[in-house]
């Protein structure tokens, strides 16, 4: 029992600070997600703080398409948690995992941008954007999880936190270099997922996060065009390159410039990937935990 309010029914997840739970309201029934800080990092003030930071962030986006901040507070046990709502739906990275037309894939993937340029707006950058914490809620819409790694634009803490977090797959190469959070690195991001809808894969591999980060520091990305056997348009096949750029000034300088040329981008000459990408509409929507279980996130401490 969280706050005598929301009782724990499941365990959902855990990730390198938290563990997850789905819990009912006992004031009105409703199903929700309850996210504990672990009981190892008591009284750790750093991880304290990006429990703080992300209710924070939460509460700036009360409006926005999110999974949105029900309770927060202090256990009597001295553990920080914060109660989120619930959300059903496939993620981004089950159409992914399936086969289906690009063309489809791309319309999806551009309410994505919508919603991330949306919440930059607000003030405050995601963090830790993925296949995984993309939902799609109610058939038609995409709604955003897990704020753990969120900045906000008055958080003046965020460059003094000495821990690198995040799934290097999707992590630009200076946030890995123990650089901040910012509008550079979600669109790096982006461009990592918009890569995987495309190829079937991230752009850097690897046997363990170590080598991924390595590679993503180090290696060049294959463009697109390189790694499928349709043709794909050069216009598409170059913003995917530079939405991935190693310096972040070589990026798309906003999210909203990602959307324009992604909805210029002619995909004629890239209707199908090699493998059939199945839509939203065919990707099993019974229900399933939308927060991800996160044995695979790194940790990388510098």
């Amino acid at each position: 029992m969280v706050a005598g309010r929301f009782r724990c029914t499941a365990w959902l997840g855990t990730g390198g600070v938290a563990d997850v739970f789905e819990a009912v309201d006992l004031r009105g029934g409703a199903t929700v997600a309850v996210k504990c800080m672990r009981s190892r990092l008591r009284g750790d003030a750093r991880v304290d703080a990006h429990y703080q930071v992300e209710a924070g962030a939460l509460r700036r986006l009360a409006a926005a398409p999110v999974a949105h901040l029900v309770d927060e507070g202090v256990g009597r046990d001295g553990l920080r948690y914060l109660v989120l709502e619930r959300l059903w739906g496939p993620s981004f990275d089950a159409c992914v995992a399936a086969a289906c037309p690009t063309a489809c894939g791309l319309a999806t993937f551009a309410q994505l941008l919508d919603v991330v340029e949306r919440i930059h707006g607000l003030g405050v950058v995601h963090g830790d954007l993925k296949p995984g914490n993309a939902i799609l809620v109610g058939g038609d819409a995409v709604a955003l999880i897990d704020f753990g790694l969120a900045v906000v634009d008055d958080d003046a803490a965020a460059g003094a936190r000495p821990h690198v977090f995040g799934t290097p797959e999707y992590m630009a190469p200076e946030l890995i270099d123990g650089a901040s959070r910012s509008v550079a690195s979600d669109v790096y991001a982006l461009g990592a997922m918009l890569y995987e809808l495309l190829t079937g894969a991230p752009p850097f591999g690897g046997r363990d996060a170590r080598e991924i980060a390595r590679r993503v520091l180090d290696d060049d990305v294959v463009p697109v065009s390189r790694r499928v056997l349709t043709p794909i348009a050069p216009a598409l096949d170059a913003l995917v390159l530079k939405a991935l750029a190693r310096r972040p000034e070589d990026r798309f300088a906003s999210v909203a410039a990602l959307r324009d040329a992604l909805r210029a981008a002619p995909v004629s000459g890239a209707a199908t990937a090699p493998r059939l990408r199945a839509g939203w509409d065919d990707v099993p929507t019974q229900p399933s935990p939308p927060w991800r279980r996160r044995a695979g996130r790194a940790a990388l401490a510098h």
